[in-house]
């Protein structure tokens, strides 16, 4: 599942329902230097970050436009300052992706530490401020111990530089692809050729010279390769394009823990609406979140109605505080089984319950599944 994924990414991987941090990898307490999850979970981006960040914003100011832009957008990138454990500061480079599971909104970020890109961004200047000179070999080298690949593609030429990480992304040899545009254009996912081609057209008309993109190539073996391609474009004097370089990031680790995420979120949804058993969802005071088909047919009520009460409050009166006390156990220990009790639920016709309640986190929520036992009492 997706969990072995997140956990055993390189990348650095965490949760966020927006206000604080919910889950993350092992890569990140590495990257922040501190020992356990249970330091860093429940803070929030801008717990672990200076107070401001380089272009002098507040960064708890930034944090939330960077989140409301994702929950407008999908997904964000950009660059951020965070702080480690001991004070110190360092430079990620922040994916994220807006994620919707059992109807709750949730973000996966992914931070990649760009420390050694940003110590090179001098030279970049100065390489870009050249349209016929190349990445040297000092650049080159810290871009590939970032473990990106680069490319520099000549328009009036359409002779592309690969680097031999770029290639190697896509599971070939230095010496195995063309330096031409083919090799990036016959390797398209079929699906993205139009959008890709569409958008590199708009670039090159549009002010901007900076530009993100993210699509699929052919790995040699034949499997897809899902990649975030960043880049800028180079003018001559008159504002033509004449270059475009720019670097390749492999995104498949990020790309297939969402997947994952949306895939478990679709299987318990197939389980729980399929489902024979009465399933419901209740929050911390029992209170009804959701409800499943066979939980409204055993009950007789809508699901408006159900929606508006609470486990409790449809126990029978001598049942309340043995049912109150069965939550706080759940809050407690985690889950409570075959738990029996009497429920009044439509025309004051009580009927017999057994149920088991199970304990979710993140958000905190109890799962119940429930069985009538009415017949079986009144033999």
């Amino acid at each position: 599942m997706y969990k072995s994924v997140f956990e055993q990414a390189t990348d650095g991987m965490i949760l966020f329902d927006g206000k604080r941090f919910i889950d993350c990898n092992d890569a990140i307490l590495k990257m922040l230097m501190y020992d356990s999850k249970e330091d860093l979970l429940g803070m929030g981006p801008a717990d672990i970050s200076p107070e401001f960040q380089a272009d002098g914003r507040c960064s708890s100011e930034k944090s939330d436009e960077m989140i409301a832009k994702t929950l407008k957008d999908g997904s964000n990138t950009f660059e951020w300052i965070h702080m480690r454990a001991n004070g110190e500061n360092v430079w990620v480079e922040v994916s994220i992706t807006k994620i919707i599971q059992n109807d709750e909104i949730i973000f996966l970020a992914v931070w990649r530490d760009i420390a050694e890109k940003k110590a090179l961004e001098e030279e970049l200047k100065i390489i870009q401020e050249s349209e016929n000179q190349k990445l040297n070999e000092r650049v080159e080298l810290a871009l590939l111990g970032n473990n990106d690949g680069v490319w520099d593609w000549n328009i009036i030429t359409n002779e592309v530089y690969y680097s031999p990480r770029w290639k190697e992304m896509l599971g070939y040899e230095n010496d195995e692809l063309p330096s031409d545009f083919s090799s990036w254009k016959n390797n398209l996912h079929p699906d993205e050729v139009q959008n890709n081609f569409e958008y590199i057209e708009e670039h090159m008309e549009s002010k901007n010279a900076y530009f993100e993109l993210t699509h699929r190539l052919k790995h040699k073996n034949g499997t897809w390769v899902w990649i975030l391609a960043r880049g800028k474009k180079i003018l001559d004097e008159d504002g033509n394009v004449l270059r475009m370089i720019g670097t390749h990031t492999d995104i498949s680790a990020q790309k297939k823990v969402e997947q994952e995420l949306r895939d478990s979120k679709q299987y318990f949804k197939a389980i729980y609406d399929g489902s024979l058993d009465a399933i419901a969802i209740l929050d911390e005071e029992s209170h009804f979140l959701e409800v499943n088909p066979a939980y409204i047919k055993m009950t007789g009520m809508s699901e408006e109605k159900l929606l508006s009460t609470s486990c409790i409050a449809l126990s029978a009166p001598e049942d309340v505080e043995r049912s109150i006390a069965i939550i706080n156990e759940v809050m407690s220990v985690g889950y409570v089984k075959n738990y029996e009790k009497r429920c009044n639920f439509t025309n004051n016709n009580p009927i017999d319950v057994s149920m088991s309640l199970s304990l979710l986190q993140n958000p905190i929520r109890i799962l119940i599944s429930v069985s009538d036992v009415t017949q079986q009492k009144d033999r």
